[in-house]
């Protein structure tokens, strides 16, 4: 038993320093190989939905994972700026703005009268803020987390 508990306590350890580095290091600047990964979704994007231009953004994000630990995670979204809310597609993943000003980033269910009910992967209740034409941000085109 206390064979099991020094273990453990070895594990946290190494847990906490690694996820401290990977926190002081932070993702300030996406590096140039995610940035083509970024270009190349939207452009990939723009040619199967036919699309004369695409104007797009990357927003770094951070959430909590699923995983047992719920540790945060950090990563980034190619997000298709002026996708309209007819453009919406049930299991997208899309930006929309809470009342508070947060940008949230979830995927679709289900098309009320009232707007698009959206969940976060993982989670056990709906989100309880609707999508609406009013709210959304954009759609997502692409995402990549960084975990460790």
């Amino acid at each position: 038993m206390k064979i099991v508990g020094i273990v453990l306590l070895a594990f946290t350890i190494t847990f906490l320093a690694w996820s401290w580095n990977f926190k002081s290091t932070g993702l300030e600047i996406i590096p140039n190989s995610d940035q083509v990964s970024a270009w190349y979704a939207a452009m990939q994007y723009q040619y199967e939905h036919d699309l004369p231009s695409i104007e797009y953004s990357v927003i770094e994000t951070t959430g909590a994972s699923n995983n047992w630990l719920g540790t945060p995670i950090n990563g980034y979204v190619v997000v298709w700026n002026h996708a309209t809310y007819d453009d919406l597609r049930k299991n997208m993943f899309v930006i929309y703005r809470w009342p508070d000003g947060r940008l949230i980033n979830h995927r679709l269910r289900v098309k009320t009268a009232d707007g698009w009910i959206a969940e976060g992967d993982g989670n056990r209740n709906a989100d309880p803020i609707l999508v609406t034409k009013n709210n959304l941000v954009g759609i997502v085109l692409h995402k990549k987390v960084y975990s460790y």
